[in-house]
């Protein structure tokens, strides 16, 4: 009785049949009508792709024998996607006809965006991939996909300890990061004045920035609220009763535009240099609603450098946190006989945020 042979005496098969597909074989029957049957296509732009299916379906089918399949059809395609594929489904370690590159990254990415191989083609590629050996975490990756499609390869990706994919994969993620993006963060701290200004106390302080960003560079909307009681009362000048007034009540608003650039990254950390320019607001009595009165306020042109420490949580840098140290240049004037308000601030914040991408 003759045995069946066994899957990995299928795979040598399979092998010297691809083998022989790349040398003049002794004999060439049915070649021509093998052509006729996978060339199929006047478009020359799509002679490779419909080439494929049609070799996969005869290998499938097994009308012919496939040296002579593998033998026409890589006299037109022996460059082609389709082949390397065919290749690496024999050895997904990788080799010299087939290596692991960017061009197969690539290829293997295109699912993500729904480019789905057809049915007669992955089966004949599950079929060999699933007969192969490999001893690599590339390999592993590939022959995933090759058997189960996209998300069992981005599965094994993720589990990878190493390989040109694992390498190429996250430098992929960096760089799609990158791209134009929105940033939206929210922020706490504290508001630190000085000189004449520090009568107004360290006041708790919040506020939300939104960005837009791209490569390293991030543009800005920043809002920040001021708000409690200072140490002791300071004097200002009411316009509704033309006199000067106390109080100890401490309102202050800031608005302008964040202009940040990232200059810095190692690890999931990040330092961004940053300038404000605003406007700052201090309003030391707020007039009711239609009561007809004014409001009592100093503001002043705000500019503000920054250094800001970035964490970034995930890899490819979609949520963060920050802790950001501001030195605001301010001059707010007050009238003749109130309390001077000259000098600075400094605010120190922290923020989570996150990052939408525009391009995934």
């Amino acid at each position: 009785m003759v045995k069946a042979p066994t899957r990995h005496m299928r795979h040598v098969l399979c092998r010297a049949a691809l083998a022989v597909a790349l040398i003049n074989p002794p004999v060439a029957q049915a070649s021509t009508d093998i052509d006729h049957l996978i060339f199929t296509s006047q478009n020359r732009n799509n002679l490779c792709a419909e080439a494929a299916i049609n070799a996969a379906t005869l290998i499938n089918k097994a009308e012919f024998p496939e040296w002579q399949v593998t033998r026409a059809w890589s006299r037109e395609c022996a460059d082609s996607d389709e082949w390397k594929l065919y290749q690496l489904a024999f050895e997904p370690d990788g080799s010299a006809e087939a290596p692991i590159d960017r061009r197969l990254k690539a290829r293997l990415d295109a699912a993500r965006r729904g480019d789905t191989l057809p049915d007669a083609f992955r089966e004949l590629l599950r079929s060999k991939a699933e007969a192969a050996t490999v001893t690599t975490e590339d390999g592993k990756i590939v022959r995933a996909w090759l058997m189960n499609g996209y998300f069992a390869y981005t599965a094994e990706l993720k589990a990878a300890r190493g390989g040109k994919l694992r390498e190429w994969a996250h430098e992929d993620l960096i760089e799609r990061s990158d791209n134009l993006a929105y940033e939206m963060s929210v922020s706490g701290g504290t508001w630190l004045p000085s000189n004449n200004l520090a009568r107004l106390g360290n006041q708790p302080s919040i506020g939300m920035l939104l960005s837009l960003s791209l490569m390293r560079i991030s543009i800005g909307m920043k809002l920040d609220f001021r708000f409690g009681e200072s140490p002791g009362p300071y004097a200002y000048f009411n316009p509704n009763s033309n006199s000067l007034q106390q109080t100890s009540r401490v309102n202050s608003l800031y608005m302008g535009c964040d202009l940040r650039y990232d200059f810095l990254r190692f690890s999931a950390f990040s330092l961004l240099a940053s300038l404000g320019v605003g406007y700052d607001n201090l309003t030391h009595y707020a007039a009711t609603r239609y009561s007809g009165e004014k409001p009592a306020m100093s503001d002043s042109f705000s500019i503000a450098p920054g250094l800001v420490i970035r964490y970034h949580f995930d890899e490819q840098h979609t949520i963060f946190a920050d802790v950001s140290f501001y030195r605001h240049f301010v001059g707010f004037d007050v009238a003749p006989g109130a309390d001077s308000l000259s000098g600075g601030y400094s605010t120190i914040l922290f923020a989570v945020g996150m990052k939408l991408l525009t391009v995934d």
